[in-house]
């Protein structure tokens, strides 16, 4: 009964629109003049409307016509709308990593962990990855399960905090340093997290402190990696980026904040644990 009461409202404001069509659009007077030349003459609106739009007698099924007339298409289910041409999918092969597949699409690790609902490094040759985003003006189409609402959230963040990280390669490495002018390795992080309102303190030993432990095999984008550079406790920090990589301000030698690998012999031995801060 509702919905026969909701498709005659539908159909009356439809009836409305095509007399208004009518008013606006009047006949031409006869040939030949005479009192009826400044007379409106109106067509049948039902016929204008039928011109317009053919529709069904079923006035049950009404509303489908007067929305596509009004929005100038045929609706369309939504479950038929896939990703546009500008979509652009990677199919992993052996030995690809995030990083290797960023660096190639011009992207960055956090953005393919946000796009594909990852929620670890792992990759599998076949496995299909969305390495632009959803394009415009068309649904998501997630390739990977969703992730939960609370770790979007932390993803998104992760990724504004590597973004915000990334802004200060090259910035000379400065012991003592927390600025932009020049940075050590805690002072690079701290000031990193601080921008976000993460109160961090001073010393990599100290902010080994902070946060959750994770394991190595656990870490996400934006946890904190330690090291114990010279063997007498930790002396050195870093941002997590993804496929084994990190973010430091490494040494004057170095470049002073750059992007090192886990797996380089250096950093391999000297790793000492990981913590998350970011939840």
């Amino acid at each position: 009964m509702k919905q026969i009461r909701y498709s005659a409202l539908l159909f009356l404001l439809a009836f409305v629109m095509v007399m208004l069509l009518a008013v606006r659009h009047p006949s031409q007077a006869p040939p030949g003049g005479g009192t009826e030349i400044n007379a409106r003459v109106f067509s049948d609106p039902f016929a204008e409307f039928n011109r317009l739009k053919p529709i069904s007698r079923d006035f049950l099924h009404i509303e489908n016509y007067i929305a596509a007339l009004v929005g100038g298409h045929d609706s369309v289910d939504a479950e038929t709308i896939t990703p546009g041409p500008t979509a652009i999918i990677h199919t992993v092969k052996s030995g690809d990593t995030l990083w290797d597949i960023a660096l190639a699409y011009n992207s960055t690790v956090v953005n393919l962990w946000e796009f594909n609902h990852l929620s670890s490094d792992a990759l599998s040759p076949g496995q299909a990855l969305l390495v632009n985003g959803p394009a415009q003006g068309h649904p998501k189409a997630p390739l990977q399960p969703a992730a939960s609402p609370s770790r979007s959230g932390q993803t998104s963040r992760t990724g504004e905090i590597l973004q915000y990280a990334a802004r200060y390669l090259h910035t000379p490495y400065i012991w003592g340093g927390n600025s932009p002018k020049g940075f050590d390795c805690s002072g690079f992080v701290q000031y990193v997290f601080r921008h976000y309102g993460y109160n961090l303190p001073r010393t990599a030993a100290a902010q080994a402190s902070a946060g959750v432990r994770v394991t190595k095999s656990d870490l996400r984008p934006g946890d904190l990696v330690f090291f114990a550079m010279h063997g007498s406790g930790i002396d050195h920090v870093g941002i997590y980026a993804g496929s084994g990589r990190f973010i430091h301000s490494s040494s004057p030698g170095s470049g002073g904040v750059v992007y090192s690998s886990l797996s380089e012999s250096a950093y391999a031995k000297a790793y000492s644990g990981a913590k998350r801060i970011i939840e």
